[in-house]
Formats: structure tokens, sequence, C-alpha cells
């Protein structure tokens, strides 16, 4: 027994002062584990805190954009009711106008119309007039032609009875030198 004692005051003396190291160690951590912990935990009210403050900050941002949303609708479906309101009225006038220089084309196509219709029909009357007075001419021409040729056949036939009447005196001559002799 008496080994056992002096194992257990062995132990005493080197476990004992190390144990009383340890525990005084494992104190020091808790003390400090719980300073951190309390620092964490201050930073976690201050993580929820901002949190807070984002999320309201948020919301404000929401309502604000929400707002500006709205009234750039407004002003959009403002400047788009004017611009089409513009457009109507240019195109009611552009519509005039055309419709305006159609109608003083259509006068000026008309009135030429007219006018080379008339000067059309001139022309074909001086056609006409000019067609009459070559047909007659053409028709002079031809009787001047037709007794030309009268003319050409008599002298033709002239020519022929000319040297008809030639060798007949001839004839006689000879007959009348034949019956004298």
């Amino acid at each position: 027994m008496a080994f056992k004692k002096a194992i257990a005051n062995v132990l005493k003396e080197l476990i004992i002062p190390e144990l009383s190291k340890i525990k005084d160690d494992i104190n020091n951590v808790f003390a400090k584990l719980e300073s951190t912990n309390k620092r964490l935990d201050d930073i976690n009210l201050h993580l929820v805190d901002q949190s807070r403050r984002i999320d309201g900050l948020r919301e404000e941002l929401s309502q604000r954009i929400d707002s500006v949303r709205v009234e750039l609708t407004h002003r959009i479906d403002a400047i788009k009711d004017e611009l089409t309101h513009r457009i109507d009225a240019i195109k009611d006038e552009l519509t005039q106008r055309i419709d305006a220089i159609k109608d003083e084309l259509t006068q000026r196509i008309d009135a030429i119309k007219d006018e080379l219709t008339q000067r059309i029909d001139e022309t074909n009357s001086r056609i006409y007039a000019v067609r009459e007075v070559l047909s007659h001419r053409i028709d002079v021409t031809n009787d001047r032609i037709s007794r030309l040729y009268e003319v050409i056949v008599h002298r033709d036939e002239h020519s022929g009875l000319e040297q008809k009447v030639l060798d007949l005196e001839r004839d006689v001559q000879e007959i009348k030198i034949k019956i004298a002799v």
C-alpha cells in the first residue's frame, strides 16, 4: 500500500499541478469563448440591424422606383398621345395637299388633253386637205399621162401611116414608071 500511496503522491505532485494548469487554461478558453460569443452576438445584432436597414432601404427604393415608373409611364403616354395627334394632323394636311395637287394635275392633264385633241384634229384636217390636193393632183397627172399616151400612140400610128404613105407613093411611082414604059 505504501507503493500505491507513493504512486498516488507522485501522481498528485505531477498531474495535479498540470490539471490545475489545464483547468486554468480551460477557464481562460471559456472566458475567451464567452467574450467571442458576446462579440458574435454583438455582430449578429449589428447584422440584424444592417439587414433591417437594408430592407427599409430596399422598400424605400422600390417605392421610389415604382413612383418613377408610374411618372415615366404617364409622361410616355402623354408624349405618345401628343405625337399621335401631331402625326394625324400632318397626315390630314398632307392628304389635303396631295388631293389638291392631284386635282390641279388632273385639270392640267385634261387641259393638255383637250389642247392636244384640238391640235390633232387640226393636223388631221390639214392632212385630209393635203390628201385631197394630192389626190386631185394625182388625178390631173393621171389624166395628162393618159392624154400623153394617146398622143404617143397617135404619133406612132402617124409615123406608121407616114411610112405606109411613103411606101404607097413609091409603089405608085414604080407603077407609073411601068405603065409609062
